[in-house]
């Protein structure tokens, strides 16, 4: 059901539409077509899912043929990332008035709005060990409009949104599903995290993970943002995809992409601090590159400054719509 809110977001719809096409009080032949038009408001469904290439990926199999010499591969235990301000889009580059459904993985309040995205289970395979029990591959909302031609949104907890749930809320209070993917409570989200197994393509065996979270985010001893409204690096990749249909494409997470340019390698060390050889590994926190060298070509794959933590979704490959 529409709230008076979305139902006032329809009819400017329509009339904004309107004035693009005839230019609001012109007589040419694109008035007919302009009176014609009316939003179609209704249920949205964004679907997710994590590929490689044209391969559908998850925690069944290995995924193979990663790597600078593509003979690396990983086992999937735990793919999970926040999307928050999530706007659609018309043809003619109108916003759509959006709401999102109220459930476990969905939360908005007056500071923005944040869904769960969670690819994995805790049974499966590679997953067993690194997963949750509760798995959510969609978001769904009301529409103001349902032709949407384009979507745009932040992989991670906005930052107004991270401030007043922590400010004023315990895990215990915190509402789902703000009461998980943090590093430690108070201490900020973690706005993306894909923990995983490795086999070299010398066999040898080790396990890598990737968790993207700001950086800079002040505050006492006992929680953050006290002191500021954001934190200083924010590290939430920007995705804007256009010539987007929800009914027919899904988004994608690709890993190829997402690992494009990791060596899968870091030095191994003796206690002296010697180097004695290499082993497997990745390994990101969105850390500064000179202490975790993995991020320089991670946080580079999905439109992330690493020195400033800004994003430029014309920059970022790693989630696109198929």
């Amino acid at each position: 059901m529409f709230n008076s809110k979305m139902k006032k977001a329809v009819l400017a719809n329509a009339i904004m539409t309107a004035c693009l096409l005839t230019g609001c009080g012109s007589s040419d032949s694109s008035t007919e077509l302009a009176q014609s038009y009316i939003p179609t408001p209704g249920k949205v469904t964004i679907q997710f899912s994590a590929v490689k290439g044209d391969l559908a990926v998850g925690c069944d199999e290995m995924v193979a043929e990663l790597g600078p010499k593509e003979q690396d591969s990983v086992g999937i235990n735990d793919i999970r990332f926040f999307v928050g301000d999530l706007s659609l889009f018309d043809a003619n580059g109108q916003e759509i008035t959006v709401e999102l459904d109220s459930n476990d993985f969905q939360y908005s309040d007056d500071n923005g709005s944040v869904a769960l995205i969670d690819l994995t289970d805790d049974t499966t395979n590679y997953c067993e060990y690194g997963g949750t029990a509760a798995t959510n591959y969609q978001i769904t909302l009301d529409a103001s409009d349902t032709q949407i031609n384009k979507i745009s949104f932040k992989v991670g907890v906005p930052q107004a949104m991270m401030k007043a749930i922590i400010a004023n809320n315990t895990t215990e209070t915190a509402p789902k599903p703000l009461n998980s993917m943090f590093w430690t409570w108070a201490s900020g989200y973690r706005h993306f995290m894909f923990n995983f197994d490795i086999v070299s393509g010398a066999g040898v065996e080790s396990m890598g993970a990737i968790h993207l979270g700001s950086h800079g985010c002040g505050g006492d001893s006992s929680k953050i943002l006290t002191d500021k409204e954001q934190c200083d690096r924010i590290n939430t990749p920007q995705v804007t995809l256009d010539n987007f249909n929800p009914a027919e494409q899904k988004i994608v997470m690709d890993l190829g992409k997402l690992f494009k340019d990791v060596t899968f390698t870091t030095d191994e060390l003796d206690q002296d601090g010697n180097v004695v050889g290499q082993r497997p590994s990745v390994r990101c926190h969105a850390s500064p590159i000179d202490k975790q060298p993995d991020c320089g070509p991670i946080l580079s794959n999905f439109g992330i400054d690493h020195l400033t933590g800004d994003s430029d979704a014309s920059k970022q490959t790693v989630f696109y719509a198929k």
